[in-house]
């Protein structure tokens, strides 16, 4: 399990919608692009398979911005942070950076300055989310999102964990796991647009009570749903 933090600049000002999950999404698979038949795996392994395990999740661009008619503008330079239980993903990422340090975020020319891979041990049980994590269920072609409010949000979100632990074990996980947010620091509501779907997370302080493994799965996979399309990434607090 690694992570990646990409350090880069672009010449003119980068300018990106309130909206923009799906624009990092597309560059996550671009820079996949060493190991073309790998990043086709995963593409298909999760377009329209809603069983499908994440691979890896990814934070929100790291870096001071303002925001000017709808549109957020940000400092440079900037950082984006990718984490993998599949160490080829995060791999595979660094060579083609280090193949070639250019990059287009939104149709806007930047260069990496500098990456960071790591595998960060697991240290406290305590974590905030850097981006809000989903939970929902899809029935009659009708989606409902659950609230920390709803009994629902754990049980989805725990039998999220417990897939992608399967996944990266083999194994089934047989400790305790429980999932509480810290309703004393707040939780924030969010709703997300990618593409043409609007998304509800919610995002907040939380401890983990279950084994180390477990924890390092949610870190570096996420929790919740659509980790791929950028939610449900955690922080050490």
């Amino acid at each position: 399990m690694k992570s990646i933090t990409i350090r880069f600049v672009s010449a003119q000002p980068l300018v990106l919608p309130l909206a923009h999950s799906h624009a990092l999404q597309g560059l996550v698979y671009n820079l996949l692009s060493a190991d073309p038949e790998y990043a086709t795996f995963i593409h298909n392994k999760q377009e329209g398979n809603t069983d499908a395990i994440k691979l890896f999740c990814y934070s929100d661009i790291k870096s001071r911005f303002r925001i000017v008619s709808g549109r957020m503008i940000y400092n440079m330079p900037a950082d984006i942070e990718i984490r993998s239980s599949d160490d080829r993903i995060i791999d595979c990422i660094a060579g083609t950076l280090q193949q070639d340090p250019d990059i287009s975020v939104y149709g806007i020319h930047a260069t990496v300055t500098n990456l960071c891979v790591s595998q960060r041990p697991m240290i406290g049980k305590e974590f905030y989310l850097l981006t809000p994590a989903v939970a929902y269920r899809t029935l009659n072609n009708y989606t409902q999102y659950f609230s920390p409010d709803d009994d629902d949000f754990y049980e989805i979100i725990i039998s999220n964990l417990l897939k992608k632990y399967k996944y990266v074990f083999s194994e089934e996980y047989k400790g305790i796991l429980d999932v509480v947010f810290n309703e004393n620091a707040g939780i924030k509501k969010s709703v997300a647009k990618y593409k043409d779907t609007y998304i509800t997370g919610y995002s907040g302080q939380l401890r983990l009570i279950c084994s180390d493994e477990m924890r390092a799965v949610a870190y570096y996979c996420g929790i919740g749903s659509k980790n791929s399309m950028g939610f449900g990434m955690l922080e050490i607090v």
